[in-house]
């Protein structure tokens, strides 16, 4: 039984009964279900924060695993779309080359795929969404680069086509004397190897360095970067623009250096440049590494097109690389300091 409460009245010298007001009782009736709703709010929050059930705990490792999956699928897009671009690229130093064509426009090959909201529907997904964006965006990218590569090859294959039945309709017999024939306009393969007192990690460490590049040509050719603004420390795939300085100050067009992955054939250690430049329509250059003891047999093998001018290029290049393979010769003997004259 509930305990009433009295108060002493001064003015009547008397004991009365307490009454509380109906004000009162609302306000205490508000702050004691105001307090408890807070404390339950914490309570809850500290509970789903730290103690999730069992059921938010399998929903949370699912999220994990489709974070993981979706990170891997990314770099298999990555991947695909490297190995697509190669595709690219030799479509148009080779395949397009032969048969007379433009390249693919650059502007065409990295286009988009258009509308600001192509992805609204995944917008909406806070956790996961940036996520599911970006894949999006990489594979319909790769879908459209495959669809444009598929119609080129197609065009291509028209042209062999075409060029095989022209090519069954020349006579067998030659309408002029082989030694009348003219064969300077013939791509040239420039071959010179040396033996490097180093070890081909070590070769091949440096090999990969864009400081190389500066230091073997230095004094008969400065090639500075454009297109980036700067070479990168260590080559990586892709193509580099850069202009060409005859003995470091006479300028002479320039040059498209295509980096290609490194290979490895038995011991054999290759790195190719694919490039191209104002006057050389193909150039393939081939660094190999060959372990040879404790040393390193290195080769520079360049195989170049540049039309009417190749006879001239070829005596020039094959001065260049004998300059540049006496470099790396100094360059080894001075313990690969780069400062050294």
């Amino acid at each position: 039984m509930r305990k009433e409460k009295f108060i002493y009245n001064t003015q009547s010298l008397q004991y009365e009964k307490a009454v509380t007001p109906l004000r009162v009782k609302i306000i205490r009736t508000l702050g004691y279900t105001l307090a408890v709703t807070l404390t339950s709010v914490v309570i809850i929050s500290i509970a789903n924060n730290f103690f999730p059930s069992p059921k938010e705990q399998a929903q949370q490792r699912e999220i994990e695993q489709m974070e993981y999956h979706y990170s891997a699928m990314n770099n298999q897009i990555e991947l695909m779309s490297k190995v697509l671009n190669n595709v690219q690229d030799r479509d148009a130093s080779v395949h397009r080359m032969l048969f007379g064509m433009d390249p693919i426009d650059k502007d065409v090959w990295n286009s988009g795929v258009g509308g600001h909201e192509r992805y609204a529907n995944l917008t909406k997904f806070k956790n996961t969404g940036d996520l599911l964006i970006a894949t999006q965006e990489k594979v319909d990218k790769l879908k459209n680069q495959l669809a444009i590569q598929s119609l080129s090859l197609e065009k291509i294959q028209q042209l062999a086509a075409d060029k095989e039945v022209m090519l069954a309709s020349v006579p067998a017999i030659k309408p002029v004397r082989s030694d009348k024939m003219k064969t300077t306009n013939m791509p040239k393969t420039i071959e010179l190897s040396t033996t490097l007192a180093a070890s081909p990690a070590k070769v091949i460490e440096h090999v990969c360095r864009s400081a190389l590049l500066e230091y073997v040509s230095r004094g008969v050719l400065r090639v500075v970067p454009v297109e980036p603004p700067r070479f990168p420390e260590k080559w990586s795939e892709g193509q580099y623009r850069a202009n060409l300085y005859l003995f470091g100050f006479l300028p002479v067009g320039w040059q498209v250096i295509g980096i290609e992955p490194e290979t490895r054939c038995d011991e054999t250690w290759s790195i190719r440049d694919n490039g191209y430049g104002w006057a050389i329509k193909a150039w393939y250059h081939t660094m190999e590494v060959t372990p040879i003891g404790e040393e390193s047999y290195y080769t520079d093998r360049i195989t170049l097109d540049a039309g009417v001018l190749t006879p001239m290029v070829t005596v020039f290049v094959k001065l260049l690389y004998g300059h540049r393979q006496r470099r790396w010769q100094k360059l080894v003997a001075n313990d690969f300091d780069y400062d050294a004259a």
